[in-house]
C-alpha cells in the first residue's frame, strides 16, 4: 500500500505539471498518454482502496480541522462530487449529515452537507499526504 500511495502521489504531480504546462507543449499523443495513465491510476486506486481519484480529492479536500465545512447539495449534485463522496461513505472513510438552511435563517431551503472523515478517512489522507507515514 506504501509504494502504491508514493505512487499515486507521484503520477498526481507529473499529471498536474503536465496538464499546467503550456497547451501548445502537448502533441495528441502526449494527450493520449495523459489520459491513458490517468484512466490506469483510477482503476488502481479502484482496486487498492475502493474509490476513484475524484473521491481521493474530496478526501484529501475534507475539513479535518475543529470547524466543520458546509458543502452545498445541489453544488455536489451538478458537478458529479455526489457519487464521489458516496464511495467515501460506502467505503467507510467518511461520514455525513444534511443540515437545511443556515443559522442565521437565510436561504431555508438549501440543503448543506457536512463532511467528517472517520478514522479510516484520516489514515488514508494523511498517508496520502506524507507517505512516510505509514
Amino acid at each position: 500500500m506504501r509504494i502504491f500511495n508514493v505512487l499515486l502521489i507521484a503520477a498526481l504531480v507529473t499529471t498536474t505539471a503536465a496538464l499546467a504546462a503550456p497547451a501548445t507543449s502537448f502533441s495528441s499523443t502526449d494527450v493520449v498518454q495523459l489520459a491513458k495513465r490517468a484512466m490506469k491510476l483510477d482503476q488502481e486506486s479502484k482496486a487498492n482502496l475502493g474509490v476513484s481519484i475524484r473521491a481521493l480529492i474530496l478526501l484529501l479536500q475534507a475539513n479535518q480541522g475543529p470547524y466543520e465545512q458546509f458543502l452545498r447539495k445541489d453544488s455536489l449534485v451538478r458537478n458529479g462530487s455526489w457519487a464521489d463522496l458516496q464511495e467515501l461513505l460506502k467505503n467507510g472513510y467518511a461520514k455525513t449529515s444534511i443540515r437545511t438552511g443556515i443559522p442565521d435563517g437565510s436561504d431555508p431551503h438549501t440543503e448543506w452537507v457536512v463532511v467528517k472523515l472517520t478514522d479510516k478517512g484520516k489514515g488514508i489522507a494523511t498517508s496520502l499526504k506524507d507517505p512516510t507515514v505509514l
